[in-house]
């Protein structure tokens, strides 16, 4: 897991008062199954903004996903949307070059 997806799931639970386990037993009892339908749940029931929303529709998905190589992460990300990923591919080059936070 990168180091941003870790801040995230920190800031998760700094900001909702529930750690990304929660959230996943949350979205479970929902019993939705797409991507999308949790997103927007948890954007329109418990205003998520979508980063938050993604993370933890994707780990409600599958429970492992944070256990794989980032690019993996990625590539699901932009499924379906491969013309965004020469730009994100882009922004990360040119942000790699800042250095280390």
């Amino acid at each position: 897991m990168d180091q941003a997806t870790q801040t995230m799931i920190e800031n998760l639970k700094k900001n909702t008062g529930k750690g990304l386990e929660q959230w996943v037993a949350i979205v479970r009892k929902t019993k939705l199954e797409k991507h999308s339908e949790i997103v927007k749940y948890l954007k329109e029931e418990h205003e998520f903004g979508h980063g938050y929303a993604n993370l933890v529709a994707m780990t409600a998905r599958e429970p492992d996903v944070l256990s794989k190589p980032d690019d993996i992460l990625v590539d699901a990300q932009y499924k379906g949307k491969e013309e965004l990923r020469p730009i994100y591919d882009a922004i990360l080059k040119h942000t790699l070059k800042l250095g280390k936070m």
